[in-house]
């Protein structure tokens, strides 16, 4: 897609860590983290950050979203309805 800078966000604190840690990891995960390592290495700029779970919704409704669909989707310019309405539940009003 050609990004060159990502922010990724999440509210699993154990993987966050693990990323963002320069020790070899040593977990039954590792294969998972390494791959996660080197993707984030391809990037010019990328900031991971952990979040909690109220603040994940969106990622929470995509992912159940992807459960329901065999092919798939991408979003370029507009997102559907239920991503908008993720968003604004996730800001205090």
């Amino acid at each position: 897609m050609g990004f060159s800078a990502i922010e990724l966000e999440g509210d699993a604190l154990t993987i966050i860590k693990k990323l963002l840690s320069n020790d070899h990891d040593l977990s039954h995960i590792r294969i998972i983290i390494e791959d996660g390592k080197l993707m984030l290495d391809s990037f010019v700029s990328c900031k991971v950050m952990h979040i909690g779970c109220e603040g994940n919704r969106v990622a929470h409704h995509l992912a159940k979203f992807g459960l329901d669909v065999s092919d798939d989707h991408i979003w370029m310019e507009e997102a559907p309805s239920f991503v908008h309405d993720s968003v604004i539940l996730n800001f205090p009003t």
